[in-house]
C-alpha cells in the first residue's frame, strides 16, 4: 500500500521517473530552507540560501513543463485532438492543485496565527485566490502554474503542426519561443519580487518545454554519450552553486541570471538525471529525497507556519531548530498527502487510465 502511495512520479504517458521525485524534494528543499534563512535560522549564515527558494520554485516550474510536456509530445493525433482528453487533462489540474490549495486558503484566512505566515500582514480574498487574481506571499506561485496549464496546449499544438517539416522545424520553434522570453524578460527581473503573472515566469516553463522536445528527437544511444550528458548535468548543477549558493559567478557571467538561461540550466539537470542514467540520477533516486518529492505540495504550502512556530521558541540551538522545522514540516507533510492530495490524485489517475482504454477500444 506505502509503496502504491509513495510510488515513482509517473508522466500520463505511463513513463516512470523516481529520479525526478528527487529533484522536487531538492526543490521544496530550497524553499524550505531559503524561508528558514529569512527567518534568521541558519546553520551557514555565509551561504546565499536566503534566495533559495526563488530557485527552488523556478525548478519546480521547470520541472512541471518537463513532465506534463513529455507525454504530451507523444500523444497520438486522436488523443491530442481529442476534446474527452483534453477535459481529463485540466481535470486532473484541478485536482492536483485545487483540494489542498482551497483547504488552506479557507482555514490559513480563518485563524490569524495561520494567516500571517502564509499571507502575510494583508486581507486576503480566498475567491480571488480561486480565481487566480490574487497570490499572497508563497501562494503566488500557485496562480502562475495554473495559468500555464492554459498555456501547455498551445505549445504542444504548435510543436504538433511544425513536427511534419522535420526536426529542424521542430528545434526552430523551440529556439524561437526561448529567444523570445529572453527579450522580454531579461536578467533584471530574475530576482524581482515574484508576481502571478505569467509571462515573467514564462521562461522556466519553456525550458521545462524544450526539455520535452529534446528527448523526443534525441536520446543518448550509447555509454560514452550518457557520460557526457551526465557531466553536463554535474556542470550545471555546479554552475547554479557557483552563481547562487556562493555568489562567486564573476561579472562577466551577469547574464546567464537571466530567467530563461535560469530555466534551461535547470533544463539540463533534468535531461541529465532522467537520461543518462549515472551518477546525477542516482543522487536523485536515493529513497528518503523522492519521499520528499511525492509530498513536496504539502510541504510548499503549509511549511512557513511551522517555520515561524519554532523560529520563537527560546533556548533552542539554531541547528536544533533546523531539525525541527524539517521533521515538523515533512511529519505533517505527509499525512496532509495521505489524506487530503493522494485520494483526489488517484481518481485523476483512474479517469485517464479509463480514457486511454477507450482511445484504445
Amino acid at each position: 500500500m506505502l509503496r502504491q502511495v509513495f510510488g515513482a512520479r509517473r508522466s500520463s504517458g505511463g513513463e516512470t521517473f523516481l529520479m525526478l521525485d528527487g529533484l522536487r524534494g531538492l526543490a521544496v528543499l530550497l524553499v524550505v530552507v531559503g524561508h528558514m534563512y529569512r527567518g534568521g535560522l541558519a546553520i551557514f549564515p555565509s551561504l546565499g540560501m536566503v534566495v533559495a527558494g526563488a530557485s527552488g520554485v523556478q525548478l519546480f516550474f521547470v520541472l512541471s513543463s518537463f513532465l506534463l510536456s513529455t507525454p504530451l509530445l507523444s500523444a497520438s493525433v486522436d488523443v491530442l485532438y481529442s476534446p474527452r482528453g483534453w477535459g481529463t487533462y485540466f481535470l486532473r489540474r484541478f485536482l492536483r492543485i485545487y483540494p489542498l490549495y482551497t483547504l488552506v486558503l479557507v482555514v490559513g484566512s480563518s485563524f490569524p496565527y495561520l494567516s500571517l505566515p502564509l499571507f502575510g500582514p494583508r486581507e486576503i480574498s480566498v475567491v480571488d485566490h480561486l480565481l487566480l487574481q490574487q497570490g499572497a506571499k508563497i501562494m503566488w506561485a500557485i496562480p502562475v502554474e495554473m495559468k500555464f496549464y492554459f498555456v501547455l496546449p498551445l505549445l504542444v499544438f504548435a510543436a504538433s503542426a511544425v513536427w511534419r517539416a522535420g526536426a529542424a522545424a521542430t528545434v526552430g520553434l523551440v529556439v524561437v519561443l526561448l529567444t523570445a522570453s529572453a527579450a522580454g524578460v531579461p536578467a533584471v527581473h530574475a530576482m524581482v519580487p515574484p508576481t502571478i503573472d505569467l509571462a515573467p515566469n514564462l521562461p522556466y516553463f519553456l525550458a521545462g518545454f524544450a526539455a520535452a522536445v529534446t528527448r523526443r528527437l534525441w536520446r543518448p544511444s550509447t555509454l560514452t554519450a550518457r557520460i557526457l550528458l551526465d557531466a553536463a548535468g554535474w556542470l550545471a548543477l555546479a554552475w547554479w552553486a557557483i552563481a547562487n549558493v556562493l555568489n562567486l559567478a564573476p561579472g562577466w557571467a551577469a547574464g546567464l541570471q537571466a530567467p530563461v538561461w535560469r530555466g534551461l540550466v535547470w533544463a539540463l539537470v533534468v535531461l541529465a538525471a532522467v537520461d543518462a542514467r549515472l551518477g546525477l540520477s542516482a543522487v536523485f533516486r536515493v529513497l528518503p529525497l523522492r519521499l520528499v518529492g511525492v509530498v513536496s505540495f504539502s510541504v510548499y504550502l503549509l511549511h512557513m507556519p511551522i517555520v515561524e512556530a519554532v523560529r520563537k521558541i527560546g533556548g533552542w540551538t539554531d541547528a536544533t531548530k533546523v531539525v525541527a522545522t524539517l521533521v515538523a514540516v515533512l511529519s505533517v507533510s505527509a499525512v496532509s498527502f495521505l489524506v487530503i492530495e493522494y485520494p483526489f490524485v488517484e481518481f485523476g489517475r483512474r479517469l485517464s487510465r479509463r480514457d486511454a482504454a477507450r482511445v484504445k477500444a
